[in-house]
């Protein structure tokens, strides 16, 4: 049998290997983004959406990998965390699919498959808060009032940006969360766990 630190290294490699895939199809995206051979113009929302998720990437990986503070650590709660993780494989897959079919350019196949994009972007910012109630109240504590404000947020933006095709919309939706991405990792790096 093995012990508790040997069980939560072998989730942590299981969950590093999807960390890992996400990764990959950001940087095989955004590079074949840049080589196309058609030259369909870069969409820039896409771009920023790109950046947007490296930084919550490595915000999942820095600061939510810490079983230690979960009061139990069962099936159910691997199971939860294998879900959770794969959103993050899911959003990268479809901000940068293989090829955009049918599509003449980036910007018509982001808006098009929106809907899945944001579908799962607000699934995430959901299981990101499940899994802090699951640390407890003091996690909870040291995140601050301002993040069930800031998934709230995120889930309500998602659900706009799934209803609506506004470029405006999209732009800056994108952009806010980039900034409010960079300055969550910023207030974050002052606590040390």
């Amino acid at each position: 049998m093995q012990g508790i630190e040997g069980t939560y290294f072998h989730v942590r490699v299981l969950i590093g290997m999807v960390v890992g895939l996400a990764i990959g199809n950001l940087l095989r995206g955004i590079a074949r983004v840049i080589s196309d051979e058609k030259h369909r113009p870069i969409y820039w929302v896409q771009m920023v959406w790109a950046l947007s998720m490296i930084l919550a990437i490595l915000q999942f990986w820095w600061f939510e990998i810490r079983f230690d503070l979960l009061p139990r650590f069962t099936f159910p709660i691997f199971a939860f965390w294998v879900v959770y993780v794969l959103q993050l494989f899911f959003l990268t897959a479809l901000l940068f699919p293989e090829n955009v079919g049918a599509f003449e350019n980036n910007r018509g196949y982001f808006l098009a498959r929106r809907q899945w994009f944001f579908g799962f972007m607000a699934l995430f910012y959901v299981f990101d808060f499940t899994e802090s109630l699951l640390k407890g109240a003091e996690y909870l504590r040291i995140l601050g009032p301002m993040y069930p404000v800031r998934n709230g947020l995120y889930v309500f933006g998602c659900l706009l940006a799934i209803w609506t095709r506004s470029p405006v919309f999209h732009g800056a939706f994108a952009v806010v969360a980039l900034a409010y991405q960079l300055l969550w990792l910023v207030r974050m790096n002052e606590f040390v766990f």
